[in-house]
């Protein structure tokens, strides 16, 4: 961001009922807080993985220094590392994983005489709180590309061992001028600095315009006075040829409603610019093979990107040659200013399918350029409706613009960007983040997770996001199922989540103040009416008492509120870690010994979902029968002792039969008439029900008879006891098809029933 950028605002309200798969059972956002740095994050296809392999989705913030000196982070006499800790501890908890920072001339000449104290500093500070630094290069004018190689260089080397390097941004906002007149090595002269784009076009201005231009104001505020008549005459052609281009474009977009100028290049109303577009992108991608090429040499595998503002230079081709593709875009205020943005990034991620894209800076200010503030719940709304539709539609991550707000700062505007407010205090976007940091932190790149949906809402804008997680409304008061409402004084995001298999807790997380009132029984029907619900406030009892049917409590602003509900199962409660075993910190257990062979072997977290209890001995309702059994969210796994060495030797409990027990009579699990098998269409005669279509190919692909016994019912229409939707269910012996229209034609399309959870509740 420069600092004249503008922002503006999007409002849109949040509500989310986070299950126990999300951020853990009982452990709320502590699921936020930093693990340790390590090893290196890597690309690997369209997103980041961790140095486990598994994948990470970047929650990053920009972050320029303290409040009472941004931008002037690196000076001499303003550097105050005491300050630094402060702000990075903010981000910390905040649930963030990676600060990009900015390396501005101060920086730069510290660093060429030798002094590396304050970026080291910086380097360990974000080490200790667990956090990934993303680099800028270049935040200054410098047309000189050897000289910055040689800088670039320099960095890499000296950092190349540090795994706290996230990667390096190359530079901050680079502009066509930038590309065009650069002064590259002579042997890497680009293509836009050689004559092939004047002979097909040809010239748009002579040499001796060209000089008559140079001595007006606006020709010396185009073309650089270092530039002698024949770099001169090229850039100005380059540039009058680049002024064309855009102009087009618009002129495009203007006669196509909801496009852009990306749309434009993709359309054959632009192949008249096909060969300057091409001199751009290679413009581009010499601009990365000297910056990159210097990094590569000192640090092989090192990661990086370009923070492109302009979007048409991130869609140059070129880009391919970076680690990820990364925008910058400060949308408008409605879902008009969404819509844009979200069809840029759609259209960056078809150019580069095999690349990660980021949105490297994006945000809302609490100050329009009229002079007139903007609600902070409302910015908290606009930015989660962003990360969200970055996080449910599979991109790499977003950075938010920026940590902290500015108020010496010249521009009201860019002074209340800040998750952070004038006294370092944090905000209600910042409250929010802390929920969408413990959805990301999941990292469930599976179901549920691409389920988006926007839509206007008058003049605001309402979404919904739903799978394991439930986002969505527009109201000052709102619903979650039946089990909780929350009323506050303005629409702003909040978060609730409740734990299942005998996790007896409910656990809600507001942007600003309101009334929480909870139905504990419509989530734990069998509690003891006569033992006191607890009412935790991060981590601490304050309040208790007999209910009934509803307790109410006022909550406080980014608090983490844990309504402890009485007689919680000890197998379902959070466990630690233990020695061979594997273990989930999603959920806090542990899976070892055969369950976990069987469960690797057997569809693992696709099919069976993560454990959400530890083993131990239950009585089987089907033979009575008591066994070593251990829940999984979409299965209950059975140790049978009297099978043991034969492949029989962990069977699946059968949790449809169990969970349909006493529903024989009705229409769906009455048995069918007898029919031949064709291609579309089976019978079996062992349940009297048939399988056809998208649910007979799931179950196919998926383990069959095996894995999920026969069919007990035909498809029919139920209600979902986890999101309260209606949707095509179809029962077997050990599981529930669930077809999902808002996920037709993706991999998602037929779910699972989290029947785990359902059997572990009916019974705590």
């Amino acid at each position: 961001m420069t600092h004249n950028k503008r922002g503006w605002g999007l409002v849109v309200v949040l509500t989310a009922s986070f299950l126990t798969q999300v951020l853990g059972t009982g452990g709320g956002l502590a699921s936020v807080e930093a693990a340790p740095v390590n090893g290196a994050w890597r690309v690997d296809g369209t997103r980041l993985v961790d140095e486990s392999g598994k994948p990470v989705f970047l929650l990053g913030v920009n972050y320029e220094g303290h409040t009472d000196r941004a931008w002037q982070l690196w000076e001499d006499g303003k550097f105050d590392a005491g300050l630094i800790d402060r702000d990075l501890a903010q981000a910390e908890r905040a649930g963030l994983n990676v600060v990009r920072v900015f390396v501005q001339k101060p920086l730069r000449d510290n660093i060429e005489a030798g002094n590396w104290s304050k970026l080291d500093k910086v380097a360990e500070l974000a080490r200790q709180h667990g956090l990934r630094l993303l680099l800028t290069f270049n935040d200054y004018d410098e047309p000189n590309l050897a000289r910055e190689a040689d800088f670039d260089r320099k960095v890499a080397a000296h950092y190349a061992a540090n795994p706290t390097f996230l990667g390096y941004d190359l530079k901050n906002e680079p502009q066509f001028g930038d590309l065009a007149t650069a002064d590259y090595p002579a042997a890497q002269t680009p293509p836009l600095q050689q004559d092939g784009f004047i002979q097909t076009y040809g010239q748009r201005m002579t040499n001796d315009e060209v000089k008559a231009w140079r001595l007006t104001q606006a020709g010396k505020n185009i073309i650089p006075a270092r530039f002698d008549d024949r770099r001169a005459y090229l850039y100005a052609n380059a540039y009058r040829l680049w002024v064309e281009f855009l102009a087009g474009g618009s002129a495009w977009v203007a006669t196509h409603p909801g496009q852009t100028t990306l749309d434009y290049i993709n359309s054959p109303d632009s192949n008249t610019w096909r060969a300057y577009l091409d001199a751009l992108s290679g413009t581009v991608g010499k601009y990365i093979e000297v910056r990159q090429g210097a990094i590569r040499a000192a640090q092989p595998g090192a990661l990086t990107t370009i923070g492109w503002s302009n979007s048409v230079l991130a869609k140059m081709g070129a880009n391919n040659g970076l680690s990820f593709v990364s925008l910058h875009r400060f949308t408008g205020e409605g879902i008009g200013g969404l819509n844009v943005t979200i069809g840029l990034l759609e259209n960056l991620r078809a150019s580069f399918p095999a690349r990660p894209v980021v949105l490297e800076e994006f945000g809302y200010s609490n100050a329009r350029d009229n002079g007139t503030a903007v609600d902070p719940p409302l910015t908290a709304n606009h930015e989660t409706a962003l990360w969200l539709y970055l996080y449910s539609k599979g991109y790499a991550g977003g950075f938010k613009w920026m940590l902290t707000n500015f108020p010496s700062g010249f521009n009201k505007v860019q002074n209340n960007y800040g998750l952070l407010d004038d006294t370092s205090g944090p905000k209600p976007a910042y409250h929010a983040l802390r929920g969408v940091a413990a959805l990301a932190r999941a990292q469930l790149y599976g179901a549920g997770t691409n389920n988006f949906q926007l839509s206007a809402a008058g003049a605001d804008v309402q979404y919904r996001f739903s799978g394991p997680t439930f986002f969505g409304g527009n109201a000052q008061s709102e619903a979650v199922s039946n089990v909780l409402t929350f009323s506050q004084p303005s629409p702003a995001p909040f978060v609730t989540w409740w734990g299942a298999g005998g996790v007896t807790e409910i656990n809600f997380v507001a942007a600003q103040s309101g009334t929480v009132r909870v139905r504990p029984s419509a989530v734990y029907p069998q509690r003891p009416r006569e033992k006191p619900v607890k009412l935790l406030a991060d981590g601490v009892v304050v309040q208790q008492q007999v209910v009934d049917d509803q307790f109410e409590f006022v909550a406080a602003p980014g608090v983490r509120y844990s309504l402890a509900v009485p007689n919680t199962p000890t197998a379902f409660n959070r466990a630690n870690p233990l020695p061979g075993a594997t273990f989930f910190a999603e959920t806090g257990h542990n899976l070892g010994a055969g369950f976990r062979a069987y469960w690797q072997a057997h569809g693992g977290l696709a099919i069976n979902g993560f454990p959400i209890s530890e083993e131990f001995a239950e009585r089987n309702l089907t033979d009575d029968k008591i066994y070593t059994v251990q829940y999984f969210e979409r299965s209950r796994f059975e140790y049978h002792p009297e099978l043991a060495g034969t492949k029989y030797e962990v069977l699946l409990g059968q949790l449809g039969r169990l969970l349909t027990s006493g529903r024989e009579g009705e229409p769906p699990f009455q048995r069918i008439a007898a029919f031949p098998n064709n291609r579309d269409r089976l019978y079996f005669p062992e349940t009297g029900h048939s399988l056809s279509f998208g649910f007979r190919g799931y179950w196919e692909r998926n383990g069959g008879l095996a894995q999920f016994g026969y069919p007990i019912t035909e498809e029919f229409a139920e209600r979902n006891p986890t999101d309260g939707k209606t949707y095509t269910v179809q029962y077997f012996e050990r599981a529930r098809f669930e077809f999902h229209p808002e996920l037709q034609y993706t991999p998602y399309e037929v779910l699972l029933g989290l029947l785990g959870w359902q059997l572990a509740r009916a019974n705590s």
